[in-house]
């Protein structure tokens, strides 16, 4: 099938299928059968096939296999153009993969894109693109983490050497002390030559634990200042791009929305730089100040200003990854009023409380004086791409949300950062 080959990849397929009782993966012979049929453009064929496999992998819970088996379910679809059915089974494999597995993420929101792309919905499709761009930074930031923590190890592993080296030289040097306290006056010589010999050794081996020391923290600085320049950057691109969309508020719009969620982020990291070298809190207070600041720029307008009023503890530093997640929280809900609630409201208001109540427990709500919430309305299903962002956020805090309001809408979260 790598070589294009896919009469003949077929050909030995069908003859695998006939010993498939002998297989000690017969799931794989499906899957392949349906990739071979697609390529060949015999797509009932193909979905047979596919199904197969699925029903394998049920019946075995192959959850890994299952996940190839409906991306490859997607990908039929999307080649014959049954849009809707290719858009299901991106809904079911997306419902599989675990939030930590961003690769999955990726591809998941890139094959929504190309679809939202197909039906000409520009917004979802240039929403879907961005989400798809945060999770394959996020990779390449994910592996050069695991580059400094490799030297972090290789660091702890030499250190501890050295240090088992220097208390073995220690405890030769207390035995040849021994011997020759008993020896007189020459013994003390040589001890004290040794002594001085030791103090060289381990004075020399400090130097070099901290000179890898520092270049492990060079290398994170570096690292901090690349993601907080990468995402000022972007900001600066989206805000250019803003002011070029007058003319098509949908694409406007759309961007808007990225932008105001990369500031939430860079808002992030701009704190951790400037607060110092290894610093993981933030001031939330002073994190959602500035992320409401720019919401009252960005969406209001001399015509209809937006007011965002802001209640958080003034002294309450939260960890830097729960921070983030709570301020994209406040952006995505404000984003949705602006969006959907304000349209016949002349003074927009906004109000955003964090309370904290146990240890690491905090309740946020969140209201708006707009039109409030249809007769219909709930979280789980996921209507817009802001409601899936924030129920994810809310369940990555281990907390829960409830959404109420006729006239205004009203939003309760409840957060579990000690378990975050």
């Amino acid at each position: 099938m790598k070589q294009g080959k896919h009469a003949e990849a077929l050909d030995f397929l069908l003859k695998s299928k006939a010993l498939i009782d002998y297989a000690s993966e017969p799931e794989l012979i499906y899957l392949n059968l349906g990739i071979a049929y697609m390529n060949l453009e015999r797509y009932n064929m193909a979905e047979e096939a596919l199904a197969q496999a699925a029903a394998i992998c049920k019946e075995r819970r192959l959850k890994r296999s299952f996940l190839l088996v409906w991306n490859n379910f997607v990908k039929l679809y999307y080649r014959s153009g049954d849009l809707g059915r290719a858009r299901e089974f991106l809904d079911l494999a997306e419902d599989q993969v675990a939030p930590s597995n961003l690769t999955e993420q990726a591809v998941i929101y890139e094959m929504k894109a190309k679809i939202y792309e197909e039906e000409k919905d520009w917004e979802n499709a240039l929403t879907f693109l961005k989400m798809k761009q945060i999770y394959t930074d996020s990779i390449e930031s994910m592996e050069k983490l695991e580059a400094i923590t490799e030297i972090e190890t290789k660091y702890q592993t030499e250190q501890k050497e050295l240090q088992n080296q220097a208390l073995q030289r220690e405890n030769e040097l207390q035995a040849s002390i021994n011997r020759n306290q008993r020896m007189g006056l020459g013994g003390l010589g040589l001890g004290l030559i040794a002594l001085a010999g030791l103090s060289t050794f381990l004075y020399r081996q400090r130097q070099r634990i901290q000179a890898q020391k520092s270049q492990i923290e060079l290398l994170h600085r570096e690292q901090r200042h690349r993601m907080m320049n990468n995402l000022v950057f972007a900001n600066s691109l989206m805000s250019l791009q803003v002011n070029r969309l007058k003319e098509q508020p949908e694409a406007q719009q759309a961007v808007k929305e990225a932008d105001a969620r990369l500031r939430a982020m860079s808002v992030l990291q701009s704190r951790l730089h400037h607060d110092g070298e290894g610093q993981k809190t933030v001031a939330i207070r002073e994190y959602l100040e500035e992320i409401t600041t720019a919401l009252q720029r960005s969406f209001g307008s001399p015509e209809q200003p937006l007011r965002i009023h802001l209640q958080a503890p003034d002294a309450e530093q939260v960890d830097g990854d729960a921070a983030m997640r709570i301020g994209l929280i406040v952006n995505e809900l404000a984003t949705n009023s602006c969006k959907h609630a304000f349209a016949e409201q002349p003074n927009p208001e906004i109000n955003v409380a964090l309370q904290p109540e146990t240890e690491g427990h905090y309740r946020l709500i969140y209201t708006d004086n707009g039109s409030g919430l249809p007769a219909d309305f709930q979280v789980d299903t996921k209507q817009s791409m802001g409601l899936f962002l924030i129920h994810n956020l809310v369940k990555q805090l281990n907390g829960r949300i409830a959404f109420s309001g006729e006239k205004g809408t009203r939003v309760e979260c409840e957060l579990n950062l000690k378990a975050a």
